[in-house]
């Protein structure tokens, strides 16, 4: 502050190849503060390093396994002004910024900013996204929504949030397949359970004409033929292993580990009787 009333420049980048700003440091540091501070100064929320970052996408970078961190429950979100009682959760440093205006919509890795606050449990961030005109079907890479993205993720506090909220289960990714589909290869009966309670459809088939039932199958094989992209082994591994809006991961191939013999019974014969449908009925996915 004492810069700044002696005259210095909030818009002047530094000397780095980055050319970062200083509401770009503010974030990386994950400075509420501060970060609020330069906003009320008229510095401007998306503006751009040398290699085409702004300070959303730099504070999603900082993150890495912290992109995991717990659910917050708290109704009332904060402003550029508000004071927040945690000044180094990064989260509140992408609400901050999003309450600005930033641009929350698809990142250098094509997803947009809701599909981390969803794989992240952060059902706050979700909210204020949508109160902002994000659509919660919004699509990432591959054609994934962020329904699918819960799934995915084991999220199912979200899950439950963003089917209150209106999301489309009959959406299906790239390869064809819906959220329901997620689910059984996820093996979940209690995600699948919840799902078919919200009226997916047991009958939807992907693009190689499998059914959700037929993903639940033990054969590893379906597994790989459907779900051996990047993505769904990013998914797989937790929100840590989620690509990050600037930096390009080497994906880890998804294992194809299982449950104990015990548990492969009683999960694939629970799933088997929920996902079975009366007869296949094919879907064409969105464009």
């Amino acid at each position: 502050r004492l810069l700044r009333e002696h005259g210095a420049d909030p818009n002047l980048a530094d000397a780095t190849p980055q050319r970062l700003l200083p509401l770009h440091h503010a974030a990386q540091a994950k400075s509420v503060q501060v970060v609020q501070w330069l906003l009320k100064e008229a510095v401007e929320v998306d503006a751009k390093n040398a290699r085409g970052h702004t300070a959303l996408d730099l504070v999603m970078d900082e993150m890495g396994p912290g992109l995991s961190g717990p659910v917050r429950r708290a109704a009332v979100l904060p402003g550029p002004e508000a004071e927040i009682p945690n000044p180094t959760d990064p989260w509140d440093v992408v609400v901050v910024l999003i309450d600005a205006g930033a641009d929350p919509m698809t990142s250098a890795d094509g997803y947009p900013l809701i599909h981390y606050a969803v794989a992240a449990g952060r059902i706050e961030v979700v909210d204020a996204l949508k109160e902002r005109g994000v659509n919660l079907d919004a699509r990432g890479s591959g054609m994934i929504t962020p329904l699918m993205v819960a799934v995915g993720m084991n999220q199912a506090d979200v899950l439950e949030w963003l089917l209150q909220h209106g999301a489309d289960l009959k959406l299906q990714d790239e390869d064809g397949n819906t959220a329901l589909h997620f689910a059984a290869w996820k093996r979940s009966p209690s995600l699948a359970k919840r799902l078919l309670e919200a009226g997916a459809s047991r009958a939807a088939v992907n693009l190689l004409g499998m059914t959700p039932v037929q993903l639940a199958d033990d054969n590893p094989a379906f597994r790989t033929a459907v779900f051996g992209l990047a993505r769904m082994a990013d998914f797989a591994r937790g929100a840590a292993g989620l690509p990050r809006p600037s930096v390009r991961q080497v994906p880890i191939p998804l294992p194809a580990a299982a449950p104990s013999v015990r548990g492969q019974s009683a999960y694939k014969s629970e799933l088997t009787e929920l996902l079975t449908p009366e007869a296949p009925v094919p879907i064409e996915p969105d464009k």
